[in-house]
């Protein structure tokens, strides 16, 4: 079980690891987006371009 004061940077590399392990790599790519940002708006979900917008 997860502690609630976990990092979720950790968190998100060990799914990494474990994408990557699996071959899942359309969770990976969502991972390392989530990680490292989205590369420009185009590849940005519905959800987050209106904040993509405010960072530009």
């Amino acid at each position: 079980m997860l502690s609630p004061n976990c990092d979720i940077v950790n968190v998100l590399r060990n799914a990494h690891l474990i994408a990557v392990k699996l071959k899942l790599s359309d969770f990976d790519q969502w991972i390392q987006y989530k990680l490292n940002g989205y590369p420009n708006k185009e590849s940005c979900p519905e959800y987050r371009k209106d904040s993509y917008s405010s960072i530009l």
